[in-house]
């Protein structure tokens, strides 16, 4: 009867050996430092958000403050729109009835108006208005329609801003609305007149934009 075989020894196998002190050690440091990076470039990302914002309430508080200062004159009114600021000029200020050429009393507004507002960041957008009053006579040749009419006085107040001023162009931008966006009613001729005029609207900068119009 044959002997039933011996199975051979084997040693066992090693076990896997334990990270030591030093090694935990490092590793936690690698993991800590690491965190810390993320909590400070966020830290800092919020910092930066918060004192831009911060900036930016500043410059619309300034910005209210010096248009604010302007000296009464009669048909300028300066209006706070939330973050806007929006200055009303009527038509009998700058203009001629039916002329878009900036009179020189007005230019003398105008300018001491820019003035205070060029050193002070945000956009300016200059809206020209009109009553429902049609173009009538030769007038029409030159202004087909109230359209017309409101855009190029928008355009000569913005190129007021930047010969005289010095305003930098990409902070201006003109519109036109004619007699589409009346503040008054069309059926008396006070309403009338408040509804000729000139706006400026100055819009603070976005935080991390750069001033220019959209």
């Amino acid at each position: 009867m044959a002997r039933p075989r011996r199975r051979a020894l084997t040693a066992p196998e090693p076990a896997p050996p334990w990270p030591s002190f030093v090694d935990v050690m490092s590793n936690m440091l690698v993991i800590l430092v690491f965190v810390i990076t993320l909590l400070s470039i966020r830290s800092g990302r919020m910092l930066e958000a918060i004192a831009e914002r911060a900036a930016a309430s500043d410059a619309e508080a300034l910005l209210a403050q010096e248009v604010a200062l302007l000296v009464e004159t009669p048909g300028v009114a300066v209006e706070r729109e939330g973050a806007e600021v929006r200055v009303r000029l009527q038509e009998s200020v700058l203009f001629d009835s039916g002329s878009a050429s900036v009179k020189a009393d007005g230019q003398g507004i105008l300018v001491a108006l820019a003035r205070r507002l060029a050193s002070l960041p945000g956009r300016i957008e200059v809206q020209g208005h009109t009553d429902d009053a049609p173009i009538a006579g030769a007038l029409t040749l030159r202004y087909p329609t109230n359209w017309e009419l409101s855009t190029a006085r928008a355009t000569a107040v913005v190129r007021l801003l930047q010969e005289e001023a010095q305003i930098p162009p990409g902070r201006l931008s003109g519109t036109g609305f004619g007699e589409h966006r009346p503040i008054a009613s069309n059926a008396t001729d006070e309403g009338r007149a408040q509804n000729r005029r000139i706006e400026l609207v100055v819009r603070p900068e976005e935080p991390g934009g750069d001033g220019a119009p959209p």
